[in-house]
Formats: structure tokens, sequence, C-alpha cells
């Protein structure tokens, strides 16, 4: 069952079952800009966006493997505001399509849909190469994929001082089945791949991991260098 309450903690709405916008298992809640309201339902194969009274704006997905449609979806994630107006870096909101071994692309509003990370062009099969995955369960976009982003000479009122250009947000993936995180970054660059298995709960293994189902990005502040330090946080199924 799915419930939204108020701040004032009264009920706004509620909804189990499986008619349209009634929800059978909830896998994964977020909430994005505007208090619009995302829940995978992984019995259903779909996504509900509901708005911030509760109210059912729209229903996205169905069982399957095409584009549009998912096999037990779980994490949803929704990208941070552009920096800029171009579309190339509008909000993206990311389904973990678990059973379709792959990763979808959304607008932010999941209003159409834009791409995919899928490790097999025309097949959908599990894979455990660099790009494939195998019943990936989270999903979350970074800030700042590796250091900072790039310096460059800037001219501000008639003077050049140097600026920092944000990297594009890269995809952070929990690669559940290949026991692994794997980072797929921007312009087509090769992804990134940590972890193996043979880890789990109480193992003193470090880069080891049992199944991780959840992850989550953090740009904080490290007190020991005091710079600037993004981390990456998992989670591990029991």
């Amino acid at each position: 069952r799915g419930s939204v309450y108020a701040k004032t903690g009264e009920k706004l709405s509620s909804s189990a079952g499986s008619p349209f916008g009634q929800i059978s298992s909830i896998a994964c809640v977020m909430s994005k800009g505007g208090g619009q309201i995302m829940v995978s339902d992984e019995i259903q194969h779909c996504v509900f966006v509901y708005g911030p009274d509760g109210t059912l704006q729209s229903k996205v997905g169905s069982k399957g493997s095409n584009d549009t449609q998912f096999l037990f979806p779980k994490s949803v994630s929704l990208s941070s505001p552009p920096s800029s107006s171009s579309a190339a870096t509008s909000p993206l909101t990311a389904i973990a399509d678990t059973n379709n071994h792959r990763i979808l692309l959304f607008s932010a509003d999941m209003s159409y849909y834009v791409g995919k990370y899928q490790g097999h062009k025309y097949d959908i099969k599990p894979g455990n190469q660099p790009g494939e995955f195998r019943t990936p369960a989270g999903v979350c976009f970074t800030a700042i994929p590796t250091g900072g982003g790039v310096k460059k000479s800037v001219v501000v009122e008639g003077g050049v001082e140097d600026a920092v250009t944000p990297h594009e947000p890269s995809i952070v993936v929990a690669d559940t089945g290949n026991n692994r995180i794997q980072v797929l970054q921007p312009h087509d660059d090769p992804p990134l791949a940590f972890g193996k298995g043979g880890g789990g709960l109480g193992t003193k293994k470090v880069g080891f991991f049992k199944e991780p189902i959840s992850v989550a990005f953090h740009d904080g502040w490290s007190e020991r260098d005091k710079v600037k330090s993004p981390r990456c946080r998992e989670m591990r199924s029991s």
C-alpha cells in the first residue's frame, strides 16, 4: 500500500491493488522538484507519478521489453537541474529495469523516453562485461563523476579568470547480479566497474560486494584534506 501524507500528518491519498493508479508492490519512492512523487511498482512493471497532493498524474510503462516497458523495475533517480538550458543537459529520470538487465532514461517528468544503457544492442540478456548488467537494482546520478570538473579560462567583466566547468552527470549502478558497482560516463566514455563477489555482511574484504541493491551519491567535504570530495555509498542485501 502507498500513502501520501501532508506535513501536518494528514493522509492525502492511499492506494493498494492493481486497478489503474493503485500500487501493488512499492520498490522505490522518489520525490522531485515541485512536489511530484514517483513510485516504482515492480509487480505492475510501471512507474506511477503523483502530484504533491497525492493525485495520480500518470502511469508509465507496462510488462515487457520495449523501450518504454519494464520487467520488475526497482530504483528511480532524478538528475540535478542543469546549469544551462541546453537540451543535452536537461534533467533526466533513470530507472533500474532490473529483470531486463538495463537502465532506462526518461525526461524528468517521465513524459517521454530518452534512451537506455543496455549491454547487448538488440538482445535483452545479462552480461558481465563493462557496460553490461545482471539484474541491476540500484541507480543514482552523480554531480561530479571524476574530479571537480574541467578548468578553463573565461572572460569576466573584461578580465580573464579561471573557471571550472562541471562535468555532465554520470550514472552509478548497483549491478546486483554481478556483485559490483558500475559508473556510466557521458560522451560514450567507457564505463568504470569496481568491486567483485565474495563479500557479504560482516566481511572485512575491501572492494568486495554481495549483491549490492542500492547506491547514493554524496557530494560532501572531506575533513581530512578540506577538499571537496565526492563519495558513493552502497547498501547490500541480507
